[in-house]
């Protein structure tokens, strides 16, 4: 927990793209081993952690900023694709449709679906959304629903 606390503080200050690329495949690495479901004894640590209660709000509060951070990283143009690279990741990894689906949260399928229409990030924005859409362990269903709802209904 205190990496990536430490590290939330420090990614504040970071501006240099190769450092921010860096961190994202760090952290991208750091999520997958502590998240990664098809992994049984990791598995089974996660769950520990999450009944002793203890540190449980702290992580996910730290990955939401992570993930708010890094976002906010991907409005830059050079940065983008290796950022989307890491909120596609922690959205699959995450697993739970509520935190996917939350208005405020900057939506990875969008950005990767916006991608699409630059020539120069087209072939990274298709693998990205083909390796988010093939991982993502919410229900797909509730995918499309919930982009269809907004692509119907946008909020004001």
């Amino acid at each position: 927990m205190r990496y990536l606390t430490g590290l939330l503080v420090a990614m504040k200050n970071v501006e240099r793209g190769v450092l921010r690329q860096e961190i994202c495949a760090s952290l991208k690495d750091v999520f997958a081993n502590i998240l990664n479901p098809d992994n049984a004894p990791k598995k089974r640590e996660w769950l520990a952690f999450l009944t002793r209660a203890k540190g449980v709000s702290e992580f996910w509060d730290t990955y939401n900023k992570i993930y708010e951070t890094v976002a906010k990283w991907s409005k830059k143009t050079k940065h983008a694709i290796f950022c989307y690279d890491l909120l596609w990741k922690m959205c699959v990894l995450h697993q739970d449709f509520a935190w996917y689906s939350k208005k405020d949260r900057v939506d990875i399928f969008k950005l990767l679906v916006e991608g699409l229409k630059k020539d120069e990030w087209r072939n990274a924005c298709l693998k990205q959304l083909g390796s988010f859409l093939r991982y993502v362990r919410i229900p797909l269903p509730s995918v499309l629903h919930a982009v269809l709802a907004a692509r119907c209904h946008p909020s004001h």
